[in-house]
């Protein structure tokens, strides 16, 4: 079990407590390794203090920048590394497990039916109608993942809840193959299934983790996470969000029924997939936004795109990384 830590002194002792005190494992199976990237409130001690026994930790002190990655990354990289289980579980330092969790994420790898395995994220604190937001998105960004992988294309993953055997870290090369990603659950993914590897998509277990405290922040947040590239879950997801208003304009300018009606259809079959993937991920306390998602999610879509920012640095972590990382 890998945590990596950045100023996170305030969640870190009840991620711990949560991730100590899960279901269905053996006892002396769990190995809970927390990596301190550069924090400077106190987040190892705090870690510490939580009184987790056996807990390991590695302190870093300063972003490494000739290791070509984010300092995310790199905490990942030195920290599955430095762990001694087959199977390594994910999640993030502000995370709020359910007990069976890291029973059903990790058993597809366990059981050798996936190198990398992925369940849902739910979000809580922050404003009440962002973290509904970002519950619903994170549904509906794994649902689809899932779909794509199901039809033989790279997809994605949530490393707020994963689960990575050795073996798959080994034959993708770890991080420095991969190279500098904003999106390192996202370019971790599409690196497994080059390698010929499955990526399992788990229903239940999920895990929840603290959402956005504003508008600035999620947009920050948005910047950041769609700066993966081109690939085949971009142009899907591009495409399936532009049919709504591309349906919406086209009715409304040629009057004609059938387009009205075919604009009924997709804006019905949204509602449906979106609301079955918030439920699959038990975030049913956000069903009320999704109704509102798609439209919410174009204007997102916009604002970052249209942004007079959209070059400029993604701060994350305490760091600046541009947002479109130059090709090796």
């Amino acid at each position: 079990m890998v945590v990596t830590a950045h100023n996170a002194a305030g969640a870190i002792a009840a991620t711990l407590r949560s991730i100590a005190a899960q279901d269905g494992l053996e006892a002396g199976a769990l190995e809970i390794l927390v990596v301190d990237d550069r924090s400077t409130d106190g987040t190892l001690e705090a870690a510490r203090a939580a009184g987790i026994a056996g807990l390991r930790t590695i302190r870093v002190d300063t972003h490494d920048e000739g290791s070509g990655l984010t300092s995310r990354q790199r905490a990942l990289d030195l920290g599955i590394r430095a762990t001694r289980a087959p199977v390594v579980c994910l999640t993030d330092a502000d995370a709020l497990p359910d007990r069976d969790w890291i029973a059903v994420t990790a058993a597809p790898c366990l059981e050798g039916r996936a190198g990398l395995s992925t369940g849902p994220v739910r979000f809580h604190g922050g404003v009440p109608w962002l973290r509904a937001l970002q519950s619903v998105d994170s549904a509906f960004y794994l649902t689809w993942c899932r779909l794509l992988a199901g039809v033989g294309f790279e997809s994605g993953a949530l490393f707020g809840n994963a689960a990575l055997t050795r073996e798959t870290f080994e034959r993708v090369g770890g991080f420095a193959t991969i190279g500098l990603s904003l999106v390192e659950d996202l370019s971790f993914a599409r690196a497994a299934r080059r390698a010929g590897l499955r990526v399992a998509y788990v229903a239940r277990a999920g895990v929840s983790v603290a959402a956005c405290g504003s508008l600035a922040e999620f947009v920050e947040r948005a910047r950041r996470t769609s700066a993966g590239g081109c690939s085949a879950l971009l142009a899907t997801l591009a495409i399936w969000m532009l049919s709504l208003p591309l349906l919406a304009g086209l009715a409304w300018l040629s009057h004609s029924g059938w387009l009205a009606g075919l604009l009924a259809v997709r804006y019905t079959a949204g509602l449906l997939l979106t609301g079955t993937a918030t439920l699959r991920a038990g975030a049913w306390r956000a069903l009320w936004m999704v109704p509102l998602y798609d439209v919410l999610a174009l204007l997102l879509g916009v604002v970052v795109m249209a942004s007079p920012g959209t070059r400029r640095p993604v701060r994350w972590g305490g760091l600046d990384y541009p947002r479109r990382p130059p090709r090796a």
